[in-house]
């Protein structure tokens, strides 16, 4: 339950506002830029391929962990 409450610290739920419809091998992962719209998020950070195929969305950069990382300790 710690670790729970940790987490929760550093989250908070969105409603979504936008349903979209875009990625066809998996749209599962249409979930995930919703929820990223709608919390107005400057990154999506995964290691899932169909959204890093996409490179970004809506001004939303995806990347994967080991590039976030690079990116903010420049």
């Amino acid at each position: 339950q710690i670790f729970l409450d940790n987490i929760f610290e550093f989250c908070y739920l969105v409603e979504v506002n936008e349903k979209i419809i875009l990625i066809k091998d998996n749209p599962d992962d249409d979930k995930i830029l919703e929820c990223a719209i709608s919390a107005k998020c400057d990154y999506i950070i995964s290691g899932d391929r169909h959204l890093i195929k996409l490179g970004s969305y809506k001004n939303i950069k995806i990347l994967e962990p080991a590039d976030f990382l690079f990116l903010i300790r420049k």
